[in-house]
């Protein structure tokens, strides 16, 4: 079982975590805000779980997102809308409704 840390440099412009066997629920496991100039997030193959991280919605400068391959369970219930700059997002092999 491995882990995030609790905070990352404000500057961070990518993050990628993918394939590390990170568990956890993001929100509640992990209370942190993503860096706010990530513009690249890849949290998938991993074994997160619950919603989807509600703090998507902050990262204004993101362009891609990969939330892939995790256990993640809940309904799309955020506003993807403030995202102006998202060109790609994979949210596969989850249980995501809506």
């Amino acid at each position: 079982t491995s882990y995030l840390p609790y905070s990352f440099p404000d500057k961070l412009s990518v993050l990628n975590v993918s394939s590390n066997a990170l568990t956890g629920v993001i929100g509640s496991d992990y209370s942190f805000p993503f860096p706010t100039a990530l513009t690249e997030l890849d949290l998938s193959h991993n074994q997160f779980e619950g919603s989807l991280p509600t703090q998507i919605s902050t990262l204004t400068d993101l362009r891609s997102i990969n939330l892939g391959s995790n256990k993640f369970r809940s309904y799309m219930d955020f506003d993807l809308s403030g995202l102006g700059k998202l060109i790609k997002m994979d949210a596969s092999h989850n249980l995501i409704f809506g």
